[in-house]
C-alpha cells in the first residue's frame, strides 16, 4: 500500500504570489514497484490558478504524461496522468509539483482525489503487475489560503499594524 499526501498541506500565501505544492508517496513497497500515477487535484478556481506542473524531474524521472492538462488550469479540477517504463520505483519521493497562483482572498481546499474506478482514492499503477493499481491507504488533503497584502511586504493586510505602507511587522 502507499500513502498520497501534499506536502506543504496548509499555505498561507499573499494574493498575487505563488506558492509550491508537492504531492508525494510514501511506501511504495519494492515488491509492488511503481509505474506511474492517476489522480485529479481539485480546488477552487475563484481563489487560486495552477501556473505550472513538474513532475520529470522526481520519482517518475524520464517518464511521460498522457494527455497533459492546460497550464494555467482555472477548471478546479486539475488531471494528472503519468508512466514510466524504465523499470520499478519505490520507497518515498514526490510525484509532481504544482505551482498555485492566490488570485483572490480566500481558503482553497487542494484535495487529491480519485480519477480511476470510482473508490475515492487516488491511483497508483503496479510495476509489477503492469498496472493493476496498488492500494493507496490514505490520501491527506490540503488546502492554501490566500490573504491580500496591499503593501507586498510580506506581512498579510489582516495582521500588518500599517497596511498602506511596507513595514516588517
Amino acid at each position: 500500500g502507499g500513502l498520497l499526501s501534499s506536502i506543504q498541506a496548509n499555505a498561507s500565501v499573499s494574493v498575487g504570489n505563488t506558492h509550491e505544492i508537492d504531492i508525494i508517496v510514501d511506501e511504495i513497497d519494492p515488491s509492488d514497484g511503481m509505474s506511474g500515477f492517476s489522480f485529479n487535484l481539485k480546488f477552487d478556481p475563484t481563489i487560486v490558478t495552477i501556473t505550472a506542473k513538474n513532475f520529470n524531474s522526481y520519482m517518475l524521472a524520464g517518464g511521460f504524461e498522457i494527455a497533459p492538462p492546460p497550464i494555467p488550469n482555472t477548471t478546479g479540477n486539475l488531471r494528472i496522468d503519468a508512466a514510466w517504463i524504465g523499470g520499478n520505483v519505490s520507497g518515498e519521493g514526490v510525484l509532481v509539483r504544482f505551482d498555485i497562483e492566490c488570485i483572490a482572498d480566500g481558503t482553497s481546499p487542494l484535495d487529491v482525489a480519485d480519477d480511476i474506478g470510482g473508490d475515492g482514492i487516488p491511483d497508483i499503477l503496479d510495476g509489477v503487475n503492469f498496472g493493476a493499481p496498488i492500494p493507496v491507504l490514505n490520501a491527506i488533503d490540503g488546502s492554501i489560503t490566500c490573504t491580500s497584502d496591499a503593501d507586498s511586504d510580506g506581512v498579510p493586510d489582516i495582521t500588518d499594524n500599517c497596511p498602506d505602507w511596507p513595514n516588517a511587522s
